[in-house]
């Protein structure tokens, strides 16, 4: 059973409305349902914990790679913008970064709706703000002797 020394004596455990229960009243199947869950808890968050690291890996290592690869041209890249596609040189491999920029729209947006003529687009673009950017990362595997590249899959539900 779970327990929290600090808080909780011992021989005790806490019930879902935080009242103490003696750990010799619970059930064996309640305490094998504790065991289970927090055996599978604990162990999705170490492997979330190592895909943010390797998240942020990707995202240093591809930066780093584009920052060489404009350097054999003498060429200075300020920031991580913009998105990029790299294929291993045998074209097994590819990997997709791509920059998503998060949009707010302004005040200017209520004025377009009660324009509706040529100044009505105008209005609606200068309501947009980008308000920040999120990055992906999506890889993908060469199936056979094709060109199509199939998604390699990091999302939990999908695999």
């Amino acid at each position: 059973m779970s327990t929290n020394a600090e808080t909780t004596p011992a021989g005790y455990v806490k019930d879902a409305r935080g009242r103490l229960v003696p750990e010799s009243m619970i059930k064996p199947v309640d305490q094998l349902r504790d065991q289970t869950i927090l055996s599978l808890v604990k162990d999705a968050k170490e492997l979330q914990q190592r895909m943010t690291d390797y998240k942020a890996r990707a995202h240093a290592d591809i930066a780093a790679f584009v920052e060489a690869s404009h350097e054999q041209y003498g060429v200075k890249v300020g920031g991580s913008k913009g998105n990029v596609s790299l294929v291993t040189f045998d074209g097994r491999y590819k990997i997709h970064r791509q920059i998503a920029e998060h949009l707010q729209f302004g005040e200017e947006l209520q004025a377009a709706k009660e324009l509706i003529d040529t100044r009505a687009m105008e209005a609606i673009s200068d309501s947009i703000r980008v308000t920040g950017t999120k990055p992906y990362i999506r890889l993908y595997e060469r199936v056979g002797d094709t060109e199509e590249y199939v998604a390699i899959s990091l999302d939990f539900a999908a695999i």
